[in-house]
């Protein structure tokens, strides 16, 4: 009786890592920046999703950007991004390279650009950077 009621809370407790197993996997999962074809991938809703602008990577230029992103449809409207390659990306609340400044570290991502605050501005002004991005710049 012992053995077969140990059987039982053994193949209950399994299935019960299992299941916990997969719920963790799958939060991990939600929170992933999805496979990214360029240099860096915005987009314009959280969490990746939404339209996407593609920054291709140009082989042997170390450096690229875009001076303003209304001309790409995507100024003022950038949630999350997601950095593929060994460049830092840099952000700016202006076309043009001007306004608060602030970066994405090389192969890293912002799934909610609402809580990226970091700025380079002369005062330390903290901002959020959800929808404000006017221009971007990447350099390796």
């Amino acid at each position: 009786m012992k053995k077969k009621l140990l059987g039982i809370m053994a193949s209950v407790g399994l299935v019960l890592a299992m299941v916990l197993g997969m719920q963790a996997a799958s939060a991990l999962q939600a929170h992933a920046a999805p496979a990214c074809s360029g240099a860096v991938c915005m987009y314009k809703d959280a969490d990746f999703k939404g339209t996407v602008l593609v920054a291709p990577h140009v082989s042997g230029c170390p450096t690229s950007g875009y001076s303003n992103l209304k001309n790409q449809g995507f100024n003022d409207v950038m949630s999350s991004v997601n950095n593929v390659v060994g460049y830092t990306q840099y952000f700016y609340s202006d076309a043009n390279y001007g306004g608060y400044k602030s970066y994405l570290d090389p192969y890293s991502n912002a799934p909610n650009l609402k809580v990226v605050t970091r700025t380079f501005s002369i005062f330390g002004t903290m901002i959020s950077w959800n929808d404000v991005i006017s221009s971007v710049y990447w350099i390796g």
